[in-house]
Order: C-alpha cells, then sequence, then structure tokens
C-alpha cells in the first residue's frame, strides 16, 4: 500500500481516490461523465510509474517565436531545426541532461533524442521542443495538445507581434490557469523593442486576465544571448526543487476533480456540506408519499370490504340457522377487492405520488442529481406498483381469523335449533297419531300450564332463542368488524410503509449515499493534506 506521507504515495491515494469517483460518476451519470476523470487516472499512473527523478519541460509556443533558435540556445548544440519554406517546427526534440531517462521518453512517445553535455544543475532536466501549436498541419497540433497534457512543466516562448494572440490565450492559457505553477513565460526577440519593459508589463496584465496572476515573464534574445543565461537558471532551479512533475499532477487532480464536481453538481467541500447531509424526505413529504400509495392500493375501500367480510362470516357463523343460508348465496364482499396491477388509475395515482415525492427531494438538490432522483423513481414504479397489489391479498389474508365467540354462538344456535326441531317433532308424532292411529294422545302431551303444551313451548322456544341470539349476536359482530378493519388498516398501512422504504427511501438514500461519497471522494482528490485512503470497491447496486 503507498505511503501516504510520501508525494508519491500522497499522489497515489487520491488518484485512487478520483479512480472511485470516476466509477461512481460513470454509475449515476453514464461513462462520459467520467470518460476525462479516467484518462487522467491513466496518465497520473503512467507518468508515477516513471519516478519523478527526471522532470520533463516542454518549450511550447506560436510560429516564429524563435522557440527552436531558444531551444538550441539552451542546450548549449544545433538540436533543433525550422522549417525552409515556414520557420515551424515539425518534430518533437528532446534533450536529456543524465541517464535514466528513455523509458520516460518512450512513455512519451517521443523518437528524436539528444544527450546534453553534463552539467551538474541541469542533471535530470528532459527538455522538449514541441512543434508549433499554430502550425497549419493538424499533425503538429495534435501533438502539441497530446504533449501538454503529459509533461510537467511548460515554458510559453512567445515574441512581441504574438504574446497577444487570442488563440494562445484561448486555447491553451486560460484553460490552463489552474496549471499557474507549472507554467513560465518568456518573451523572446526582447532586442528588437526599444522599451523591453513595457510589452513585459503588458503581458503579464494580459496573463492576469486569464486567471494566472503575478506570471513571471523573463525577456529574451535567443540570437544575441541577452537573457539566455536568466532561463538557464530557470531551469536549473526547477531541476534543484524536483517539484515541478508532482506540482504538475496535483494541479491535473484538483482541476479534474472541479470538473467531476461541475458534472456531478457538487459544490466546494464548504459549500455543499449541508446538501451532503440531505435525506429523502422530511416527516410531511413521507406521510404524502404514503397517503398517495394508499389511495393507489385502494387501502380505504379494502378495509370496508374487510368488515364486510367479517359481518358475513359472522352471520354465517352465528345467525338464525332458519335464514342464515340465504346469505351464502349472496355476492361475497371479498370479490369486490380493487385490484391495483389491473386498474389505470392506480397506474396513475402511483406514478403522481412518486413524481411528488421525486420533486420534494430534487428541489433540494443541484440539477445533476435532481435527475437522478428522478430517474431512481421511474425505475422504482414497477415494483412500487408491483408491491401494493398484493394489499388485496393481504386483505384477504385477514379475514381468516375467525373468533373463539363465534363457536360458543354456533353451539346455542344449534342448541335451540334442536330444541325447535324436537318440539316440532314431537308435535308432528302427535297430530299423525290421533289423526291416523286415533290414538289417545293427551298422556303424551304435557302442558306447561293448562292451555300450552309442552312440544309447542320447545319449538316456540328453540325459535326464540334462535332469534335472540341472532339479534344479540350483532352487537359483537359490529364491534368485531369495526375491531378487525381498524386491525386491516394497520397492516396495510404498515405494508405500505415498509413499500415506502424499501421501493422508494431506500433507492433514493443510495443515490443521495452516492452523492455524499463522491463529495468526499472528490475532497480527498482536492486536498493534498490528510488524504486517506478510498473506502475500496464500491458496494453492488
Amino acid at each position: 500500500m503507498a505511503n501516504p506521507d510520501s508525494p508519491h504515495g500522497a499522489l497515489a491515494l487520491r488518484v485512487d481516490s478520483l479512480a472511485e469517483a470516476a466509477e461512481l460518476a460513470a454509475t449515476r451519470f453514464g461513462p462520459d461523465a467520467s470518460a476525462s476523470a479516467n484518462a487522467l487516472v491513466e496518465r497520473v499512473r503512467g507518468r508515477l510509474r516513471h519516478g519523478t527523478n527526471h522532470t520533463v519541460v516542454a518549450l511550447a509556443g506560436p510560429t516564429g517565436a524563435g522557440k527552436s533558435t531558444l531551444f538550441n540556445a539552451l542546450t548549449g548544440s544545433e538540436v533543433s531545426t525550422t522549417g525552409v519554406k515556414r520557420p515551424t517546427t515539425s518534430n518533437t526534440h528532446a534533450v536529456m541532461w543524465g541517464d535514466g531517462a528513455s523509458d520516460l521518453l518512450d512513455w512519451l512517445k517521443i523518437e528524436r533524442r539528444h544527450q546534453a553535455e553534463p552539467v551538474v544543475a541541469l542533471e535530470g532536466l528532459v527538455l522538449l521542443d514541441l512543434p508549433d501549436f499554430d502550425s497549419t498541419q493538424k499533425l503538429h497540433q495534435m501533438e502539441v495538445d497530446r504533449l501538454i497534457e503529459l509533461v510537467d512543466m511548460m515554458i510559453w516562448v512567445v515574441d512581441p507581434q504574438k504574446y497577444a494572440d487570442q488563440s494562445l490565450h484561448d486555447q491553451y492559457l486560460r484553460p490552463l490557469n489552474t496549471h499557474a505553477e507549472v507554467m513560465r513565460f518568456v518573451l523572446n526577440k526582447a532586442d528588437t523593442l526599444p522599451e523591453p519593459a513595457v510589452v513585459v508589463e503588458d503581458y503579464q496584465n494580459r496573463l492576469a486576465e486569464d486567471g494566472i496572476a503575478n506570471a513571471t515573464v523573463i525577456p529574451v534574445s535567443a540570437t544575441t544571448g541577452d537573457g539566455v543565461q536568466a532561463a538557464r537558471d530557470l531551469l536549473s532551479n526547477v531541476v534543484e526543487e524536483r517539484r515541478a512533475a508532482v506540482a504538475r499532477l496535483d494541479a491535473d487532480l484538483i482541476a479534474e476533480a472541479d470538473s467531476l464536481a461541475e458534472i456531478a453538481g457538487i459544490a466546494s467541500p464548504s459549500g455543499d456540506k449541508q446538501k451532503r447531509e440531505l435525506q429523502a424526505f422530511t416527516k410531511n413529504e413521507r406521510a404524502d408519499l404514503v397517503a398517495g400509495l394508499s389511495r393507489a392500493s385502494g387501502i380505504d375501500s379494502a378495509v370496508e370490504i374487510v368488515a364486510e367480510q367479517y359481518k358475513r362470516d359472522a352471520g354465517l357463523a352465528t345467525g338464525w340457522p332458519a335464514i342464515k343460508w340465504v346469505n351464502k348465496f349472496r355476492k361475497t364482499p371479498l370479490r369486490s377487492l380493487p385490484s391495483p396491477a389491473a386498474s389505470a388509475t392506480a397506474h396513475a395515482e402511483v406514478g403522481v405520488a412518486l413524481r411528488d415525492a421525486g420533486e420534494a427531494t430534487a428541489r433540494k438538490l443541484q440539477p445533476a442529481w435532481a435527475s437522478a432522483v428522478r430517474d431512481e423513481l421511474g425505475r422504482a414504479q414497477p415494483d412500487v406498483l408491483a408491491e401494493i397489489s398484493k394489499v388485496p391479498l393481504r386483505a384477504a389474508n385477514a379475514t381468516r381469523d375467525k373468533p373463539a365467540w363465534w363457536a360458543g354462538f354456533q353451539w346455542l344456535q344449534r342448541l335451540a335449533g334442536l330444541v325447535a326441531i324436537v318440539g316440532a317433532v314431537w308435535l308432528l308424532v302427535l297430530v299423525l297419531g290421533s289423526t291416523f292411529f286415533r290414538l289417545e294422545t293427551d298422556p303424551l302431551t304435557p302442558m306447561v300450564n293448562d292451555w300450552l303444551p309442552l312440544p309447542t313451548l320447545l319449538v316456540f322456544a328453540g325459535l326464540a332463542l334462535g332469534i335472540l341470539l341472532a339479534l344479540i349476536a350483532k352487537i359483537p359482530t359490529n364491534i368485531g368488524a369495526a375491531r378487525r378493519g381498524r386491525k386491516a388498516r394497520d397492516e396495510l398501512e404498515t405494508h405500505i410503509d415498509k413499500v415506502v422504504d424499501d421501493q422508494v427511501v431506500a433507492p433514493l438514500n443510495h443515490a443521495l449515499s452516492d452523492r455524499r461519497e463522491l463529495g468526499r471522494l472528490l475532497d480527498a482528490v482536492r486536498n493534498p493534506e490528510g488524504v486517506s485512503s478510498p473506502r475500496g470497491s464500491r458496494r453492488p447496486r
């Protein structure tokens, strides 16, 4: 594992953080969002593999600024040549002071290499003469752009005619203002100016407008030699510090972290701290979502049906046997349970509830994450609809429990029915015996009083008891139906709560967690101090 206390180790950890941030950004915003970051990760890791014992400095500039002449003056030999028809360098030349830079130049893909005479102050320097960035040949421009991304330091060489060239400022200096620490500026052909200091000051002002404040501009005449030693001293100071490579990579990482933060809608660490702590919903917003899904699932209707089913089942169990069989031919209330999956209205209500919930969260976020939240809820809609479509089944299951008192009333009704049947059979036997067999039935007909035979009393008592029991049963039935409805509502609302937690809040919290994690990773990339190792592999989605 890299040592975070060493420059290389700290950079390696920050690169790892950027790689993880790029992976996270790709999952949220697509691969295009992280393409630049991934490319930088590869570049930085490639540069770190070659160490920082060598400092790669590139002379860059427009056509005719005398860049190659200055290059030769700095190296002390005619290494770089200019075009015959037009003063333009056609290939990148490299001069090395010291050994061991071959692999680095292979990585830079530079073929024209020259070994300079040993100079202790320049040991470890690799000086490049780039093609002109405004060359008419596209390949030259592409080579400049490629190497400017890779070198440790850039020295921009201009002349009195080209220092204010708009293309130089628009295409390179302004976009690279975050890399001011690894850019130096040379005004060549200063011998052609009556007052070089005036042009130097104007050039500095233009650089300040580009966002490069306090830039040091060295006036030089590569043909007369004036100022060449100052430029050579600049190079020796850079080599002695051995900081250019780390400073360049540091600037690259910070700039890329800022760019990725802008794409991802994450502000600076201090300005974004509060937004990183956002939760998916406030209490009221969550209550609104639960209410919306409850309407879509038809909870109110389901609760009423559960209560009605309870009354029907109670009537079948405790009702008067003479008429309760009629209830069996009536429509079962459970058949009227709503079916959200088959209801266009339920589909629409789920969509509206999720959309409103998404907007409630999105309003608190920058556009990039607001869009991610909306997409998250869009993906959740089928699962939410499937889960709330289980409400009818759960409502039906709530009707299966049979209270113990039903059995008691059933036995009492059976007893009442039996009493009535005994009385009725008794009376039938008496009627048949007296009518067909001329039997004397008085001895078989006990009298309760002078006018009421016992069999008749049994019939009326049994019927009266059955009716009375049925009427009495209405009281606990109504109470039980209300209680069963409340219990069903509690169970169904608990189910909707769980649907909200699992299918809506969890994905949104996952998105917000990704946002917080991305902010943490980008802070680690931006901040050279106290950088810590990334958390490692991301959790699967």
